[in-house]
């Protein structure tokens, strides 16, 4: 028996009796930081009072709650949820596409069984998964299990770039989250490059090779 869940002219089946897992990416385009991948599974004969959501639809105080309403349901073992940080050294080295197709894969094996499915947001699947996993376009609009990986995901990358701030406040990563803003771009000037720099993105590639 399929659940078919109805968006626009898309029609998704989700298996009954059997668990769901949701896959979603957040620091695809910033220019420092780590790009963070988060997978949650929930068997589908779990309902929740919540509502999950789009994480870049709510405002901040909203994602903090629903981030800590989904760690509440990890403790009561209604779903589970695993975390693939890749380094800026990583995507420096490698780029931001495998590094981010390698992050998804090791969420995949952290949570998959035989009896799970499950979905990526988005049109990119790993080579390895293809025939494994479903993408979906908008799909932390849709799937509820990838909604709940957005915001898990996009909580988690915000308090770590927020903690580099800290360390490295001339950059206003607790603002800006590292993506390519007037300030960030003057303080790069100004300053040079950290470590936490993604320095295999084409505005940082004239610094390549200054951090050690």
């Amino acid at each position: 028996m399929f659940r078919p869940l109805h968006y626009k002219r898309f029609v998704i089946m989700k298996k009954k009796n059997t668990t769901t897992i949701g896959i979603d990416e957040v620091g695809y385009g910033p220019w420092s930081g780590p790009v963070v991948v988060v997978g949650v599974k929930i068997n589908q004969k779990e309902q929740f009072d919540i509502t999950f959501c789009d994480s870049k639809a709510i405002n901040t105080f909203k994602r903090n709650a629903l981030f800590h309403e989904i760690i509440s349901l990890m403790k009561k073992d209604k779903l589970k949820a695993f975390v693939s940080f890749g380094s800026a050294e990583e995507i420096t080295n490698n780029g931001i596409f495998p590094t981010t197709m390698n992050c998804m894969e090791r969420v995949f094996k952290n949570l998959s069984t035989p009896h799970s499915q499950t979905f990526i947001d988005g049109k990119n699947v790993p080579k390895n998964l293809k025939g494994l996993v479903t993408p979906v376009v908008k799909g932390d609009q849709i799937v509820r299990e990838i909604s709940a990986a957005s915001i898990v995901a996009k909580t988690l990358r915000d308090h770590y770039m927020t903690s580099l701030s800290l360390q490295f406040p001339q950059y206003g990563w607790h603002k800006n989250m590292g993506y390519g803003t007037k300030h960030h771009t003057e303080a790069i000037a100004k300053f040079g490059v950290t470590p936490h720099h993604r320095l295999s993105f084409r505005p940082l590639k004239k610094y390549w090779g200054v951090v050690e």
